[in-house]
């Protein structure tokens, strides 16, 4: 991470770790892209990735910044979320390496997300994974596309804070059919959506299995 002390010591930053095929650069003609919006980044070329850090002039930039490495992407890509230090480069790009790791495919950029669950999961990866696995129990049974369905349907379900009707309409499906897979997720783990305690631990396993890097039944060994 040397190369980021070409960067000012504070402000917002971001750190993108691109999967690289036998050397080529993963994210061809970024840097001078990022300069038009004002962005300053360093980059370096690893066996199995390129590293980036950039220098955001504030956090309103970021979502510039993904639409951009979105386009000029060749291959799956992983970011960190906005950090306003520069010394927390080596713990952004821990998390970059993981939403790497997790990334479903194809040439697009997976961030990490930016919430105080999110970094508790990232601070004891292994610990989180079997905390998940525990909660999670039979649905991790369940075909691949089957089960990511219902984490998709519980994850929107939260989000919405709840109503079935705002995730029905995020899913572009009925509120009911919403409520069906809630009631499968249920089941699956044991878990009642109507206990709050029990609700807290399906959203941090849940969470955990989103992301970080995981092989279970039915899955590629790339995911």
């Amino acid at each position: 991470m040397a190369d980021a002390l070409r960067l000012p010591l504070d402000g917002a930053f971001l750190v993108v770790a691109a999967e690289t095929e036998l050397g080529c650069d993963p994210l061809p003609r970024a840097e001078s892209a990022l300069a038009v919006l004002d962005v300053r980044s360093v980059w370096r070329l690893e066996a199995d990735f390129s590293l980036g850090v950039l220098s955001l002039p504030d956090r309103s930039r970021a979502d510039a910044v993904v639409h951009l490495l979105n386009r000029h992407a060749t291959g799956r890509i992983g970011a960190s979320p906005i950090f306003v230090e520069l010394r927390q480069a080596a713990w952004a790009l821990r998390l970059a390496r993981l939403a790497m790791g997790n990334h479903p495919g194809g040439a697009s950029v997976e961030q990490f997300r930016d919430s105080p669950l999110g970094m508790l999961v990232a601070a004891a990866p292994h610990a989180a994974l079997e905390i998940a696995r525990a909660v999670l129990g039979d649905l991790l049974e369940l075909p691949p596309d089957d089960r990511d369905l219902l984490l998709r349907t519980f994850d929107a379900w939260v989000e919405a804070g709840g109503s079935a009707n705002a995730a029905g309409a995020a899913l572009f499906c009925h509120p009911n059919t919403v409520r069906y897979r809630l009631r499968r997720i249920e089941t699956a783990t044991g878990r009642a959506l109507s206990n709050p305690a029990d609700v807290a631990e399906l959203v941090t396993a849940a969470r955990a299995w989103s992301h970080l890097p995981h092989l279970a039944c039915g899955d590629s060994p790339h995911r």
